[in-house]
């Protein structure tokens, strides 16, 4: 769960074609019928495969998002994988328990 005013970031495996016939190519997409609730405040950093989500207007809280990523080769639309994620974000009067010491940033080292 998410929370206003936070920052996560989360560096995703690298991907490779165990043939290593085609270059593996990520999707970041809605779901279909729920392109409303893509989270707008998700940015994907392809370069070192990180996505970061900035929860920073009040507009986010209390709301679930939708996106799927979709895993397949470069040039062939028609073969991937697809990994369904669902984000919630706390109401504005639920509070975020952090450790001692820890800003809520909860960021991994991503290889900035």
């Amino acid at each position: 769960m998410l929370h206003f005013n936070e920052t996560k970031r989360y560096a995703l495996p690298e991907i490779v074609d165990p043939e290593g016939n085609a270059a593996p190519q990520v999707v970041f997409e809605p779901f279909k019928g729920f392109e409303d609730l893509f989270p707008r405040f998700l940015t994907v950093f392809n370069n070192n495969r990180t996505l970061e989500f900035v929860v920073d207007k009040e507009e986010y809280a209390g709301q679930r998002y939708f996106f799927k990523v979709v895993l397949k080769e470069e040039g062939l639309n028609a073969i991937g994988f697809s990994y369904y994620f669902q984000i919630e974000v706390a109401s504005l009067n639920e509070t975020a328990n952090f450790p001692s010491g820890d800003d809520g940033r909860n960021e991994t080292n991503a290889g900035d």
